[in-house]
Order: structure tokens, then sequence, then C-alpha cells
């Protein structure tokens, strides 16, 4: 789901703390009416909290629903070839498509939206049935492209524990997001799902939703992926991305990674099918305080999988 703003956001320092903290109001301009949204800044920190989110009311969310939605005209050949004259041919290109229920809780107050699963169903699936129609519609663009298509997305760690359990699962992700993968299946694309989080007992629904790769199969204790038991329940069906924990990185040893990069390779490499990778993509980097070390155990990593990917 996209606000599609007029231009971009405005903002504006609201509350400003020296040597604690700073408030700032985003205010965006859509087709559908303003939304405003409130971040914290604490001073010693690049991070932020959402103090408020551009969604608050049922009201935003009727706005957003009745908007228009005609599909965004846009030149995929085009935009295609100016990609590859930024990356040159050799580039693997990956487009990003939207995931209508994650970005509808990201963009609203998490307290409200889950509560709407239970009290506004109806006007929740009409919000994702409008947003999937335009997704799939967009989609089409793609279908004067020879070369196979590939597709990346983000959400779904939305939708499972301890947001979501299965019945609400299969009741608004199912029927939703399997429109927008066999829509890419039938311009033979492919689609790799990013989802942290505690997605083991998922595995299945999401293969059989049409999902062809998952990322970044977190083990306990950021996730609950046992990547060997992943490997049996899904391996043949889905590509598995990831499993070797980034929050680690920043106290592991080379002998600790390598020792992660080996039973990756033991537990997810046969047949084919697995990418080995950190669970996030900086490797550790976001806010460490000893990146050298960081980048000795990155370092490490590319030479246990030298040592123990080989076929």
């Amino acid at each position: 789901m996209e606000l599609s703003p007029d231009g971009p956001a405005k903002e504006e320092e609201i509350e400003c703390r020296p040597g604690e903290f700073r408030r700032v109001r985003h205010t965006l301009t859509t087709p559908a009416g303003v939304f405003t949204a409130i971040t914290w800044h604490p001073t010693d920190s690049p991070d932020y909290h959402w103090e408020k989110r551009y969604i608050s009311t049922l009201d935003d969310l009727e706005a957003i629903t009745h908007a228009s939605h005609s599909p965004r005209p846009f030149d995929a050949i085009k935009l295609q070839a100016e990609a590859r004259s930024h990356v040159g041919e050799d580039a693997f290109l990956v487009t990003g498509v939207p995931h209508p229920f994650g970005a509808l809780v990201r963009n609203t107050d998490q307290e409200t939206v889950y509560s709407w699963l239970a009290l506004e169903p109806d006007r929740i699936h009409r919000f994702l049935e409008i947003q999937v129609r335009q997704i799939v519609a967009e989609l089409q663009a793609f279908r004067a492209i020879r070369e196979p298509q590939y597709f990346v997305q983000t959400g779904l760690e939305m939708a499972i524990p301890p947001w979501m359990g299965p019945t609400q699962f299969d009741e608004f992700i199912v029927p939703h997001d399997s429109q927008i993968y066999a829509q890419i299946h039938r311009m033979n694309g492919k689609l790799r799902h990013h989802c942290h989080g505690n997605c083991m007992n998922f595995l299945v629904k999401m293969a059989d939703m049409g999902i062809d790769g998952l990322e970044p199969l977190e083990p306990p204790p950021q996730g609950n992926v046992i990547l060997s038991e992943a490997k049996r329940l899904v391996g043949d069906r889905m590509l598995l991305c990831g499993n070797i924990t980034s929050p680690q990185f920043i106290f592991m040893t080379p002998d600790e990674v390598d020792q992660q990069v080996r039973q990756a390779c033991v537990d997810a490499k046969a047949g084919g099918g697995f990418v080995l990778r950190t669970t996030g993509g900086d490797g550790g980097f976001w806010n460490t305080p000893d990146p050298e070390r960081v980048l000795r155990n990155n370092e490490q990593m590319i030479a246990s999988w030298l040592k123990y990917g080989q076929y």
C-alpha cells in the first residue's frame, strides 16, 4: 500500500530537548487526504521510535480504501534499461512488490490495526482486495519483458506470532497474497519474501501460497527456524536464504562463525536451493561498537563458505 504523496513528506520539528531527544511531525499530502505521523529521535542513537503513524482512525482507513486505485502507468522495459545502465549487464535485477497487509501495519498504530482484525474484518478485507487488485494490474507491465523476472517482498513478519496466529493468517493473508504470486508465476517470474521472526510453523503455508524463496530464516532466540527441519519441509519447493545470526556477530569469534557456517551447510546445502547469508543485511555493522571485529567475522563467513559450501 502506497500513500502516493503528491510531493515529499513535510517534516517539522515540534519538540527538542538537547542531549535527550527530539520529536518530528511528518505530513503527507495525498489524493486520499492529508496524513500525519510523529517520530521520536533519541540524541545518542540513529534509531527512532514511531509515536504516531500515518493511519490512526477508521476514517483514515476508509479514505485510503475509497481513493482512486487506478494502476499507475509505467514502462517496465524502460525502467529495466535504466537499471541496466547503472549496474551493468551482469547484475541480478530484482523488483520490489508492495505487501498489502505488511504496509498497512507499518503505516498504522499497531494496537489499532490488530484490533481491527477482530472488530472490523470486512473493512480490512475490502482494503486488502483493492490493494491486491492494483498490484496485480501493475504487474502486467512486466509481461512485456522477455527475460525472467525476479521480485522481492517484505511484510509477512507482521502476520505471524506474536502478532497473528494460523487462523488469522489463513483468513487475511492467504487469499489475498496468493493472487499476487499467481500473477507473478503467470509471467514465469519468481518471488522471494523477507520475513524475520517465528515463521517456522508457516513455511508450508508460504510455499502453498506461491512464495518461491524465503529469508532470513532466523534461528532461536531471534526467531524459531530450525534450518534442517525447514530444508526437510520445503527445501524442494522454496529457495532458503540466511540462518547465520547477525545480532551475535559483534560477540562471536571467527571459530564460532566457522561452526555456524559449517552447520548451515550440513543442514541445507544438499541438492542446492540454499543461499548462505546473515539474518540481517548489514551483517551486524549497524551501530556496533567494534566494526573491525564484525568485518573479520564477515571475512571468516566467506572463507568458511568457500570451505564447506563446495559441491
